[in-house]
């Protein structure tokens, strides 16, 4: 469907955890403790989507720092203003489009408690944030270096999809002209 959805579950959410039987409830986090099959196990039987969440690509704090740094940055449409203190400096965050580098990147996906609806906004912001690293990744001035920027990240992310694939799939973006 050329068609990419991103979904935001809260990390706390409740849901069955495959790992120890169909009754038994934990964290969403706790999933992972058991594999990262039995998170995509877990998340595909409480959505009831049979097998579609089959890949995976997991990145911790530096790795996203140096995702955002090899792409220059990237723009958000911020809804609303805020600030952050919690997380290092003090960070302020307009509300309209704004251009963050990787600490201010990293700032606004981490901060919940000076948002109007805590965990649901920084879902949110998380969520601009991928459209964002999504939108630059697939935009014809990266597209075209983008073997090279992977190889920047090689062994920056745990990803069940190898090189070549996440390659070809944005070569055929680009030749495609697919939004």
């Amino acid at each position: 469907t050329y068609q990419i959805s991103i979904v935001s579950l809260p990390r706390d959410s409740y849901i069955p955890n495959p790992a120890y039987g169909t009754d038994a409830y934990d964290k969403l986090t706790h999933l992972g403790l058991s594999g990262i099959q039995n998170t995509l196990d877990g998340l595909n039987s409480y959505m009831g989507l049979g097998d579609t969440l089959n890949h995976y690509v997991i990145v911790n704090f530096t790795t996203f720092r140096t995702i955002i740094d090899a792409l220059g940055g990237v723009d958000v449409d911020n809804p609303f203003a805020f600030d952050s203190d919690q997380f290092g400096p003090h960070y302020d965050f307009p509300e309209g489009t704004i251009h963050l580098d990787s600490e201010y990147a990293l700032a606004y996906a981490r901060e919940r408690y000076h948002l109007p609806n805590g965990d649901f906004d920084r879902n949110l912001h998380q969520q601009l944030l991928m459209k964002a690293i999504i939108e630059k990744l697939t935009s014809a001035s990266v597209v075209v270096h983008l073997e090279s920027l992977l190889k920047s990240l090689d062994g920056q992310f745990l990803t069940d999809l190898s090189g070549d694939s996440i390659y070809a799939f944005a070569k055929m973006q680009l030749s495609e002209n697919i939004s």
